[in-house]
Formats: C-alpha cells, structure tokens, sequence
C-alpha cells in the first residue's frame, strides 16, 4: 500500500507539471461547452493468462537474465471488471486510479512448491499431472494516459502499476491420460502462493466520444507481475492479455 501512494503522488506530482491550457477531456470543437475534466471508466475485459519463467544466465547461456514462456502450460482466460476515476489533465495528459476485481488462472505441470523443470522441454509423458490454479483478486490499478487526435474518434494508451489483493486462491490437480481428463482434486491449503504482488499495466486503442458527457473505448491491455508468484527455483511471472470495453461519463 506504501509503494501505491508513492506511485500515486510521483504521478500527480508529473502531471501538476504539464501545461494546462489545451482544452479538458469531451471540450472537443465537436462538442457542447461545458465539458469537465473529471470522469469515470466502467470497464470490462476477458483476459488470457499465461506465464513466463525467469531464467539465470547458467541456465540460458546467454550473458543476462533471461524470461522465457513456459511450453508446458495450457492457456487459460481468465476476467478483469474495473470502475476508474480519471482525471484530464489537458488534451493529451491525464491519470486514472480506481479498483477492480478479476481472476487470473495459471494451469502447468508442475507443482508450486517443487523445482521447475526445464522451460523450453516439451512433455511428452501420455500421463501428465496438471495444476490448475484460481487467483481471485481485487485491483488497484494507478495509471498515466495519453490522449491523442481531433475530432470524436481518439487514439490513448497508458502505462502503470495494478496492485493485486488476492482474497481467494485455490488449485485443481488434473490427471491427463493421452490428454483426457481422467481425475480432478481440489486443493485449498498450503498452496504458498503470494496473496499480494504488483503487476506493470499498460494498454492503447481507440475511444469514441459520443456527446459532451459520453464516450465509449476499445484497447488491448496487458499485465506483468514484477516478482514471482511463488516461491520456486525460478521466477514465475504471471500475465494477464485481453481486450477492454469501457463506457466514459465525464461530468
């Protein structure tokens, strides 16, 4: 929570700093004239997750640290509903905080708590265990966003931080035999995954002001946590892809 408000004020501090006499969020030449600079963002978006694994340089070869997808992992769709307050600094600078809540899924055939096997290895055992895990989680999202063009039709894109509260994690053992399901086992305890970690943030597409207090937008969005979700032999990162759908009331 610390590093949420020193973010939020490095940010505020930003933008305080940028010229403000362009024209505020929805006072486009197109619109009516009494626009404001303070609107809010409902917004929902379906999410594929996925990992990468951090590997060390022995274990690349390469002369850095290297983050590799994992092969041995089945893409999961998770989901992200988010409620935003935003505030338009000028006709191209603004900042967005609010909370959300989402469930990001992980599904690989290792255990958590066990060492990693090799990354880019693929498994051809015809009986593989499986270890789907849930994450479901609150959002706080902080972020900066560019707005750019004329006219209704707008280009944006921010970058940021989403701080994940994780209130719910459980995991399904799957058995697969000649990749059928054979057997499922829940599990709910002594899973050892992180309950909070913090994730960059960032997105772009296109919004669509619709009248001096209504916009709609459209962006792909894309999550990274910054340090691993569990504590393994390597780093698990965990990602989060979709595409968004928001609704703008500026007031």
């Amino acid at each position: 929570m610390k590093f949420i408000l020193q973010s939020t004020l490095f940010l505020l501090i930003v933008l305080n700093s940028l010229p403000s006499n362009a024209k505020v969020v929805g006072a486009d030449s197109l619109m009516t004239k009494h626009a404001s600079n303070r609107y809010t963002v409902t917004a929902m978006e379906p999410e594929f997750c996925f990992i990468t694994v951090k590997l060390r340089q022995q274990e690349s070869g390469k002369t850095h640290n290297w983050e590799q997808y994992y092969v041995n992992q089945k893409l999961q769709q998770g989901y992200r509903i988010t409620q935003l307050i935003g505030w338009q600094k000028n006709n191209h600078w603004g900042f967005e905080t609010g909370v959300g809540i989402s469930r990001k899924e992980m599904m690989v055939d290792f255990p958590g708590s066990l060492l990693i096997p090799m990354v880019s290895e693929v498994n051809k055992s015809s009986n593989i265990m499986y270890y789907h895990t849930f994450f479901n989680a609150i959002d706080i999202p902080i972020r900066a966003v560019f707005t750019a063009g004329k006219g209704r039709l707008k280009f944006f894109s921010y970058a940021g931080i989403n701080q994940t509260i994780c209130y719910n994690i459980y995991q399904e053992e799957i058995e697969l035999v000649n990749n059928n399901r054979v057997s499922k086992t829940l599990v709910t305890k002594n899973l050892d995954y992180k309950t909070i970690f913090t994730s960059s943030d960032w997105g772009a597409g296109m919004k669509y002001i619709l009248n001096r207090s209504t916009q709609i937008r459209f962006h792909a969005a894309v999550q990274r946590s910054y340090a691993s979700v569990k504590a393994t032999n390597k780093k698990v990162l965990l990602w989060g892809s979709g595409l968004s759908l928001g609704y703008i009331y500026t007031w």
